[in-house]
């Protein structure tokens, strides 16, 4: 039986203004092997 720890999944979610934010959260999405998605505005 799985306990709700494996069936969590993790997103990493950001906004980067510069790109200095993007690019930390894409290593880290890669390297821990989870989505990512990027906070847009307008």
């Amino acid at each position: 039986m799985l306990n709700k720890f494996e069936l969590m999944k993790t997103l990493i979610v950001f906004y980067s203004r510069t790109g200095v934010t993007k690019k930390i959260a894409g290593l880290l999405a890669e390297k821990l092997g989870v989505g990512i998605e990027e906070i847009t505005i307008g």
